[in-house]
């Protein structure tokens, strides 16, 4: 299974709540320290370039579930 957030713009992306507890934290660890405010103002250009031609973004998110007993 998935579920999709659709978000106007980069900005709108990483100030979701969700977003900045689940994903951002993990993203900024693959990005070594002195390189982040540059790499991630880079991703933010990008996502708002693709955002203005496509009217949004949208991102996929898989997940699955399981239903247990003991």
């Amino acid at each position: 299974e998935s579920f999709s957030f659709t978000f106007s713009n980069a900005e709108a992306i990483f100030d979701h709540f969700f977003m900045r507890i689940a994903f951002i934290p993990s993203w900024e660890e693959i990005v070594p320290q002195k390189d982040r405010k540059k790499i991630f103002r880079e991703i933010k250009s990008d996502l708002n370039a693709i955002s203005a031609m496509n009217k949004g973004i949208e991102l996929t998110i898989p997940m699955i579930c399981f239903n247990c007993r003991k």
